[in-house]
């Protein structure tokens, strides 16, 4: 995440950074292990909570903070289509997208 511009990242499982005192511009939680109440103490005055999961819970978190404060909840969907694919493809192609390898699993892993 640093080679991606980010100033600081924290290991969920190493530290919960929404103990630690510290506020924060954007959190990305990419594998649902947090929740937006869970993270909003540590948000600064107009910070973002970005999630890839979605489910009703958040999509009632993301209209009710679109109302109510400045802290906001956001979610991501990627409808994808043939030439979504072909585009990221040859951006990959040409190097200007990097993939970063957290770790491998094995096919009986994956499930």
């Amino acid at each position: 995440m640093k080679s991606l511009g980010a100033n600081k990242v924290i290991d969920y499982t190493k530290e919960d950074f929404s103990q630690n005192g510290e506020t924060y511009d954007l959190n990305l939680d990419i594998l649902g292990k947090s929740s937006f109440s869970l993270c909003k103490s540590s948000l600064s005055q107009n910070g973002r909570y970005l999630s890839a999961s979605f489910k009703m819970k958040q999509l009632f978190e993301m209209l009710w903070t679109s109302m109510i404060g400045s802290k906001r909840v956001i979610r991501t969907i990627a409808p994808g289509s043939t030439e979504d694919i072909i585009s990221v493809k040859e951006l990959i192609e040409a190097g200007k997208i990097k993939a970063i390898m957290d770790r491998s699993y094995t096919l009986e892993q994956a499930a």
